[in-house]
């Protein structure tokens, strides 16, 4: 900021006299959460004044609410499966003006191709994306990703203007066992946010876990657990994503003495559910609806979270603040009428004003598809014992439960059926070529199979499915269009929905992908006569993240959480 326009800003809110004045307006002033009746000036996309303004262009808002662009706490931006500006055309009308991502997706794919890629792809598309820089890549030691990312691969980002720390460290053993890898990260951090990511942990464990710097979780289950990190000094983010609902379990922990520590968040949302309910505005009109006050919701997304990161001129409307705000038809449902950023108008009526012009960050390949392709006998169980390891599917969550039940008479083949499906995840980068097979209760799926290349973390390739041929079919399908969705039947393929950014994204717009998903989502229902009570995709995306509860599967077999441990599939 040069002084010369500091000193045309002063003389501008004090001559009473702005270039840009919104009149008439309802201001909701997050710093003592009320509405206040007044005129907002703005000079340089910068708030200069909030009172009785005249302007050399006034715009009337006619006694409308304006409330601060909501910032999203934590978001993973592939899990839209579109590109950063596809992504900001679909959030930016609804009021969501700045998200903080962790780009672990992409860069578990394609490591520090990744980053710079997603920084690359998210400059300049209105929308302000905010990098933390992943912790976790692979999210253990135990897996096999496209990359590993050390503290030095990492430290060259922090000079990055848009990258404001570490995301979540999801390495809890190694950090409590003082794993250096871990430490060096934390160490590269030092005197930045450092976002957590521990589910289940408490007392000693999560004392000695914020002893080293980390400074949010959005993993509480329990409002008991949300009360501990809050009283250790930690931030909460709050999530409603598509998979993992914690907002309204985690409500009754807010009180009028905690809440300046709690954030919204999304995590991962899906294009059906961002262009159905919204992203983290969606979390906003929950909470309305659930009945906090409209101003403390707001604030929760606004303040809060730019007062935790650091963004010193976002969420408020103040002198020295960015002109960026919502105008709302609705306050009690957070209805957004027109979106301004910088003091311009970019949205109205859920709408973008213009296209969003893809201008860096032009990938049509980040990672590849290259496995080593099963053949139909790697599809079978050889039943060892009458205790097997099954991978129990929980409805709505992303923990899994670990399931001991027989599959049949000792020596013979095990046999899928509806309620226990064969699942595989085939590392996908053209290194080991290792594959882990185990079985999935719960999913339901009949007479064919679905694949894709999000997995969560490592992103190789995972299949499930009922019958060795179908799986094959799907493999293929995955591995000629470099990654995406695909559903089989019969040998025949159903519905597809090609990523061919890293096998995660694509820059079609939001709605195209949506409109492919459900026919993805159509198929698995109709078709292979998957329950209502499954997400199919999303389900499937979580089973091989071996660092929630309780066992995945990862291309080197069963992973038991708790113990952080490969298991066998039977037990002797």
């Amino acid at each position: 900021m040069s002084q010369d326009a500091l000193k045309s800003r002063i003389r501008s809110a004090v001559s009473g006299r702005a270039p840009l004045v919104f009149k008439h307006a309802r201001v909701l002033n997050v710093y003592t959460e009320e509405i206040i009746p007044a005129d907002v000036a703005v000079q340089d996309g910068l708030i200069i004044g909030i009172g009785e303004y005249s302007g050399e262009r006034e715009i009337d808002l006619n006694n409308q609410v304006i409330v601060p662009g909501l910032i999203d706490a934590h978001v993973h931006i592939e899990s839209s499966q579109v590109t950063p500006r596809r992504y900001a055309e679909a959030v930016l009308p609804r009021g969501v003006t700045s998200v903080i991502t962790d780009p672990h997706e992409i860069a578990n794919v394609a490591g520090s191709e990744g980053i710079r890629y997603m920084l690359d792809a998210s400059e300049g598309i209105l929308l302000d994306v905010y990098v933390m820089l992943p912790s976790s890549v692979p999210a253990t030691p135990l897996e096999e990703s496209g990359a590993v990312l050390e503290a030095g691969d990492l430290a060259p980002f922090l000079s990055e203007p848009r990258v404001l720390g570490l995301a979540e460290v999801m390495n809890v053993p190694g950090l409590l066992e003082g794993d250096r890898g871990v430490l060096d990260k934390l160490e590269m951090a030092r005197g930045r946010v450092v976002d957590g990511h521990a589910p289940g942990f408490s007392g000693n464990d999560l004392n000695a876990y914020v002893t080293a710097g980390v400074m949010t979780d959005h993993e509480c289950q329990t409002p008991e657990e949300m009360t501990e990190r809050l009283r250790l000094g930690q931030y909460v983010l709050m999530r409603e994503g598509t998979a993992a609902k914690n907002l309204l379990s985690l409500m009754p922990a807010v009180t009028n003495e905690n809440r300046r520590r709690v954030l919204l968040c999304t995590d991962d949302r899906d294009a059906h559910s961002i262009l159905s309910e919204g992203a983290v505005d969606y979390a906003v009109r929950l909470l309305i609806r659930e009945g906090m006050d409209p101003v403390k919701a707001i604030s929760l997304a606004t303040l809060n979270t730019a007062e935790a990161y650091g963004l010193k001129t976002k969420g408020a409307l103040a002198p020295g603040r960015e002109a960026t705000f919502s105008v709302l038809t609705d306050l009690n449902a957070f209805v957004v009428g027109e979106v301004y950023v910088r003091g311009e108008r970019i949205a109205a009526d859920g709408h973008m004003l213009a296209d969003i012009e893809l201008t860096r960050g032009v990938a049509d390949k980040l990672g590849r598809v290259e496995i080593r392709r099963p053949g139909a006998e790697d599809f079978q169980i050889r039943i060892e014992s009458d205790k097997a390891r099954l991978i129990g599917l929980i409805p709505d969550s992303l923990e899994t439960e670990q399931r001991i039940e027989s599959l049949g008479d000792v020596g013979a083949l095990f046999e899928p059926t509806a309620d226990k499906s064969l699942l595989m995840v085939l590392e996908r980068y053209g290194k080991s070529g290792n594959r882990g097979l185990a079985i999935l209760q719960g999913y339901g799926i009949t007479r064919g199979a679905i694949a894709q290349t999000t997995a969560h973390d490592s992103h190789n390739l995972i299949v499930v499915g009922d019958n060795a041929k179908d799986m094959l079919t799907a493999i293929d399908c995955l591995v000629e269009s470099g990654g995406g969705v695909v559903a089989v039947r019969d040998g025949q393929v159903l519905a597809r929905l090609s990523l061919e950014i890293g096998g995660l994204m694509t820059d079609r717009p939001l709605k195209a992908v949506e409109a492919e998903s459900q026919t993805l989502y159509l198929a698995a229902r109709d078709e292979l006569l998957i329950p209502d009570t499954v997400d199919p995709f999303v389900a499937l995306s979580f089973m091989s993240l071996p660092v929630i509860p309780s066992l995945k599967l990862t291309t080197n077999g069963l992973f038991d959480v708790t113990e952080f441990c490969h298991v066998p599939l039977f037990k002797t």
